[in-house]
Parts: structure tokens; C-alpha cells; sequence
């Protein structure tokens, strides 16, 4: 399992060499805007699977928020290259 952060910067790099650099700068943004978040949600995922940690209601519902967003800019994505 890569980190959400590598396939997003890998994903903005593919956007780049494509010459798609308005795309390229929202994958970017996204990233840098929800840094944090991504941390969280790839800690929790690796925890999940392998030890133990709890998060409180703040933190479930800014992942929770953070992942609808990058399904939504994704989508816009998608649908503005087809």
C-alpha cells in the first residue's frame, strides 16, 4: 500500500509530463491544503491493520471530510479530461 500523499504527488507528476498543469495544480493544492489529514488517515490505516490507536470525533470527522473532498475534486477531474 503506497501513502495517499506519494499516489497524489505521483498523480500531479503524471498530470505535468501529460501538459496538464490545471489539474496538475489541483492535485497540488490538495495536497499541501490537507497535509495533516492525509497524515492521519494513512497512520490510521496502517494502525488498523497492524496495532492499536484511536482517534477522537475531530479527527474521524476532519478524515471523513477530507476523503469526500478528494473523491469530489477527483470526479471534476474525471469528468474535465473526458
Amino acid at each position: 500500500m503506497h501513502g495517499s500523499k506519494t499516489l497524489l504527488a505521483r498523480l500531479r507528476n503524471l498530470f505535468m509530463d501529460a501538459g496538464r498543469e490545471n489539474e496538475a495544480k489541483v492535485v497540488g493544492r490538495l495536497v499541501s491544503e490537507y497535509r495533516d489529514a492525509l497524515d492521519i488517515l494513512e497512520e490510521s490505516y496502517i494502525m488498523a491493520r497492524y496495532g492499536e490507536l484511536s482517534y477522537g470525533e475531530k479527527q474521524g470527522k476532519l478524515c471523513v471530510s477530507v476523503a469526500k473532498k478528494i473523491l469530489e475534486v477527483s470526479k471534476n477531474i474525471e469528468e474535465g479530461l473526458a
